[in-house]
This record gives structure tokens, C-alpha cells and sequence, in this order.
């Protein structure tokens, strides 16, 4: 406990001349690989409590619920957590006491998987049409309209229309739904997503599950 203190201490005092701790973010489901290497005798913690040590370039699991989850690669010495929680989310360190020696704060934030955006073609008139992006709404995940690569228009709701004029019906629509650890997309052209659709709300569509038709 002392020895941990200490290592706090030092790391404050870092921090202090401008160095931070390194934000890593992840997928519910999936992996994430801390960057800095033990390749011969160091610890792994989250929060206060070690996980994992590595002594003699042999790897040993001190808890329990990390055992098949958390790795450790002998040749890069990098470790890696697999099937990522949101409760993995928190502050972690990696402490290397032989050979490269250094103490280093992670701070892991774990995400919900960010779902393929809807498109639909909910309104269309002489002169233009109202395209409509949609998603299942989770943490921080927001939306954005690009016209031919530029952004058009962005929000944090879960539903976000764009109004489109004639003129510019050549032009590829892109509808991107993201969150700070992913981001996914959904390219719809005007004259296919809204042909033959004045009275229909919504020809083609993608979700989490694919292509739909409704």
C-alpha cells in the first residue's frame, strides 16, 4: 500500500509539469491493447488493485474475473483486455520494474457499439425531398449529414433530417453516426433511396442488422 501511495505520488507530481495519463476508448465486446510494453518483471492495475504481474517473462492473473480476458504477449510485452463491459470502464496502470522502467496511468472508457445509421426518404415535392437519419441512441453518440464529403449538419438526437433542393439531388449523402470509441455509415443517392416514393415514407433502410425493406 505504501509503495502505491508513492507511486501516486510521483505520478501527481508529473502530471503536475504537464504530462497526462493516456485516454484509451473501446467497444462493449471487444479488445483494447495498452500501448507501453513489460517484457520482464512489472504489474498491471485497475484502480489500486494489481491484476496481473508478469516475473521472469512468465505471466500470472491475480483476479480472477480477468482470467481468458486479459493477455499478456511475450514477444511485445503489451497486454491485452478482450470482451469488454462497460464496468471495465476506469483508471488503469502498468508499473515496469526491470529493464524499461516506468510507471504509467491509463484511463479506459468503454462504449456500447454504435449502430449502422437508418435512412429513409420521408417527404418529397416538386422541388426537393427530406431525407431522415435515424439510429439507436446510445451513450455520447451523435449524428452527422455530409453532402460530397462536407459536413452539413450534426446533433446528439437520436432522429436528423436534412432537407435536400432539386439542384443538388447528383450529389452523394452520407449519414455517420458516431461515438467517441467508433463511428459507422450509411451512403444513400437521392434518385435511388426516394424514386418512386411520393406517397411511401421509407424505401431502403440500414440498421444493426442490415438492409431492410419496410
Amino acid at each position: 500500500m505504501e509503495v502505491y501511495v508513492a507511486l501516486c505520488f510521483a505520478y501527481v507530481l508529473v502530471q503536475c509539469d504537464g504530462d497526462v495519463r493516456v485516454n484509451l476508448t473501446a467497444v462493449v465486446g471487444r479488445s483494447v491493447t495498452f500501448p507501453d510494453s513489460v517484457k520482464e518483471k512489472g504489474y498491471i492495475s485497475f484502480g489500486p488493485k494489481p491484476i496481473a504481474a508478469v516475473f521472469n517473462g512468465e505471466f500470472e492473473i491475480d483476479e480472477d474475473i480477468y482470467t481468458n480476458r486479459l493477455h499478456w504477449n511475450k514477444s511485445t510485452g503489451l497486454f491485452t483486455l478482450s470482451d469488454l463491459q462497460k464496468s471495465d470502464s476506469g483508471v488503469y496502470s502498468i508499473d515496469s520494474k526491470k529493464g524499461n522502467v516506468f510507471f504509467k496511468l491509463y484511463d479506459l472508457k468503454v462504449f456500447e457499439e454504435v449502430c449502422v445509421p437508418v435512412v429513409s426518404c420521408v417527404n418529397v415535392s416538386s422541388d426537393s425531398v427530406t431525407l431522415q437519419c435515424s439510429v439507436n441512441h446510445t451513450e455520447q453518440t451523435t449524428l452527422s449529414w455530409f453532402r460530397g464529403g462536407q459536413s452539413v449538419v450534426s446533433s446528439s438526437s437520436a432522429v436528423l433530417p436534412l432537407t435536400v433542393q432539386q439542384r443538388n439531388y447528383t450529389h452523394q449523402y452520407k449519414c455517420v453516426s458516431q461515438n467517441p470509441a467508433e463511428e459507422k455509415t450509411a451512403t444513400v443517392k437521392i434518385t435511388e433511396i426516394c424514386e418512386r416514393n411520393e406517397t411511401r415514407s421509407t424505401r431502403s433502410i440500414h440498421s444493426c442488422g442490415g438492409e431492410v425493406e419496410r
